[in-house]
């Protein structure tokens, strides 16, 4: 039997765009139950609205997603997509809440032994690793209590159905317990389209930890080396996985280099991303990775195959003289495995050319790789300043749920733990308000530090994430000035878990708390500046900050 495995960290997913809040609900629907409680839902909403019957008639068949046509044709106004999109939460749980989403009754064949006994396990899996993980970070209200009742019912509502009655349980248990618009289950092909387009941080299927990652998120056998990395967990079926490399693993060689001290992200980008120079949309060398296994002390090398990646750039970069001053512009199109080595590259140049400025445009830039936003931070911050903090739930020794798995492996944040073992074993919290705070910070003296160039961030309220952290960091560090509009708010911490039939979970695991304390979930950065002021202007802007937070004058 497969594993339960936590896969990754994740931003999240956003939208607002009104004009087709009807087709976003209906694919929410879909996301989050089966077609046909998404159609059943949306022809009884429409029911109550004028001239709405053909369009509920239409929805119901369960053919296709409504169109956006089919909102002028029902007439209704922008309000009232507004009132869906707010009752969207309360309306999920009452559908969710009958006959499992909808999901199975009277629908399925009778199930054998086997099949029911996978079915409870995934909803045992499911349950755990919500009770163990989840992180009430926005405050509505988890109610441990009824969470545990929850349990019960699930396994009363599933009886003696398979694993398409699970899946309605399931969301129907979610829906019921957990007030978290990020908490979302996926059935086994839209999950598998999900994991391979998003959370495969290395291109390879592994997730690469600290030794302290992998004690606070997976547990099992002492110390190895100190600065030494280990496999968190890894994708099923990953050429990773494929090539016999297992959770536990200690990861010591890529490309012959030795990866001793160096951080997860820098080894997962090396792992990545080819050593020479490939043409585009030609195939990339293969890894060549060294480890030491951990069920016997074994070194093994092996080559992996790499995934091709086209050759977009992240970054644009310009210099203009303004006022008799020469500004390097640079502005970062995404976070990336390579952006950090870009940019320090784009910024090497710009100086060379004589930028006496940097002004680093972060406006539209949606996130990507948070830890690409804290190790661009580094670029900037002394050694020892704050980048970001992480608040997530505390894991208590002993408190252990038995879950589902035999020999696979877990990866991400925050994760479940599947071990040798015939059950995996899930850190569990014994106290709801307990919280774990993790510090990141510079290790090194700044590479473009105070006495280089002054630098400016510009932002808008669609920069985001690892946008948001990015600025955060330099602006509570008093190391740049930021110029533009409050940004987007985004700062949840999710991880996704793959489960033992190959479905997935993403839920809520934790927040980010900007070097101040302040938390820039639902917060944002607040601009120093609305538009670019003047030197003079930024200079008081950042001494006054230095007053602020007690730090010496640059």
């Amino acid at each position: 039997m497969p594993a339960l495995r936590a896969v990754t960290r994740t931003d999240g997913e956003n939208s607002s765009d009104e004009q087709h809040a009807l087709t976003l609900w209906w694919q929410t629907m879909v996301d989050d139950f089966s077609k046909a409680a998404a159609a059943a839902v949306f022809a009884l909403f429409v029911a109550m609205w004028p001239h709405g019957g053909a369009a509920a008639h239409a929805a119901a068949s369960g053919t296709s997603p409504p169109q956006p046509t089919a909102v002028t044709a029902m007439g209704l106004p922008g309000a009232a997509w507004r009132a869906i999109k707010d009752a969207d939460a309360s309306l999920a749980r009452q559908a969710a809440r009958f006959n499992g989403a909808l999901g199975g009754a009277g629908t399925e064949q009778p199930a054998s032994e086997d099949e029911r006994l996978a079915a409870r396990q995934l909803v045992e899996e499911v349950w755990s690793v919500i009770d163990g993980n989840f992180l009430d970070a926005r405050g509505v209200g988890f109610n441990r209590e009824k969470w545990a009742t929850l349990r019960e019912d699930a396994v009363d509502q599933l009886g003696q159905g398979g694993m398409k009655r699970a899946y309605g349980v399931v969301r129907s248990m979610i829906a019921s317990g957990v007030e978290d618009p990020y908490t979302r289950f996926f059935e086994p092909d839209d999950f598998t389209r999900r994991l391979a387009s998003k959370y495969d941080v290395t291109g390879i299927g592994l997730n690469i930890g600290s030794e302290r990652d992998f004690q606070e998120r997976v547990g099992g056998d002492g110390p190895r080396v100190e600065g030494s990395l280990r496999v968190v967990g890894l994708v099923t079926g990953s050429t990773a996985d494929v090539a016999g490399i297992g959770q536990g693993d200690e990861i010591v060689e890529v490309d012959g280099s030795s990866v001793l001290n160096r951080s997860p992200f820098e080894v997962s980008s090396l792992i990545q991303e080819s050593p020479v120079a490939v043409p585009k949309g030609s195939e990339p060398p293969p890894a060549a990775i060294s480890f030491i296994r951990s069920s016997d002390g074994k070194k093994i090398s092996v080559e992996v195959p790499r995934k091709r990646i086209d050759d977009e750039p992240v970054l644009e970069t310009s210099l203009k003289r303004e006022n008799g001053v020469r500004v390097g512009y640079v502005r970062l199109l995404e976070f990336d495995s390579a952006a950090e080595r870009e940019l320090a590259a784009a910024l090497e140049k710009l100086s060379a050319a004589g930028a006496d400025r940097i002004v680093l445009d972060l406006r539209d830039n949606p996130g990507g790789l948070v830890l690409a936003g804290v190790e661009i931070a580094k670029l900037f911050l002394d050694q020892g300043e704050t980048v970001v903090e992480t608040v997530s739930r505390a894991h208590m020794n002993g408190g252990e749920v038995a879950a589902s798995s035999s020999s696979s492996s877990s990866s991400g944040a925050e994760e479940a733990a599947a071990t040798e073992a015939p059950y995996a074993t899930l850190k569990r919290v014994e106290s709801a308000s307990s919280e774990s705070v993790r510090k990141y910070t510079a290790e090194a003296p700044a590479q473009y530090g105070r006495a280089r160039s002054p630098l400016t961030l510009l932002v808008n309220g669609r920069t985001a994430s690892a946008g948001e952290i990015l600025a955060g960091a330099l602006q509570d560090n008093c190391r740049a000035t930021v110029v533009g509009e409050a940004t987007f708010g985004k700062g949840l911490i999710q991880s996704v878990y793959e489960l033992s039939d190959g479905s997935g979970l993403v839920t809520t695991v934790g927040k980010y708390r900007l070097p101040s304390g302040r938390d820039l979930d639902q917060n944002g950065i607040q601009p120093n500046f609305r538009k670019q002021p003047s030197a003079d202007d930024a200079l008081a802007s950042i001494r006054a900050c230095e007053v602020r937070m007690g730090r010496p004058s640059s």
